[in-house]
C-alpha cells in the first residue's frame, strides 16, 4: 500500500521543512537582537545551507511523483497514481508548497548575499598596471 510512512523521500521533505522552519524562527529572533546583526556571514552561510537542503528535498519528492505516475520497468514497479490518486494529488500539493518555500529561501539567500558582499569594495586596477598594459 502506498503510504507516507513507507516513502523515505517524503519523510526527508518533512525533516527539511522542520529544519527550515526552525532556522527561520531562530533567524527572526536573532535579527531582532541588534548586537548579533553584524554576523552577516552566519546568515549568508546558513541561508545557503537551507536552500541546498530544500533543493535536495524537492528532488526527492519529484522522484517519488515520477515513480508514482510512471513506475519503473527495470524493477517491475507499475505506476501507482491511477490506484492511489488522492495520495498523489496530496503529494503534488505538498511539492507545490515546498517549491514556494524554496523560492522564498532563494530570495532570502540573495538578500543575505547582497548584505555580505555589499560591505566590500570591488577590486580595482592600479594606475601603474593600466599604463604598462600588464
Amino acid at each position: 500500500m502506498l503510504e507516507f510512512k513507507n516513502l523515505i523521500g517524503l519523510k526527508y521533505m518533512v525533516c527539511i521543512n522542520t529544519i527550515s522552519a526552525g532556522y527561520s524562527i531562530v533567524a527572526i529572533v536573532i535579527s531582532w537582537l541588534r548586537c548579533l546583526l553584524t554576523k552577516a556571514w552566519v546568515f549568508f552561510v546558513s541561508d545557503q545551507v537551507v536552500v541546498y537542503l530544500t533543493v535536495t528535498s524537492v528532488a526527492a519528492v519529484v522522484e517519488i511523483l515520477y515513480l508514482g505516475y510512471n513506475g519503473d520497468t527495470q524493477v517491475s514497479w507499475s505506476e501507482a497514481c491511477s490506484t492511489y490518486g488522492s495520495f498523489c494529488s496530496r503529494v503534488k500539493v505538498a511539492l507545490v508548497l515546498h517549491g514556494i518555500a524554496l523560492c522564498c529561501f532563494i530570495f532570502l539567500s540573495l538578500i543575505s548575499a547582497y548584505r555580505v558582499f555589499s560591505k566590500f569594495e570591488p577590486p580595482f586596477l592600479s594606475k601603474d598596471l593600466n599604463e604598462d598594459g600588464n
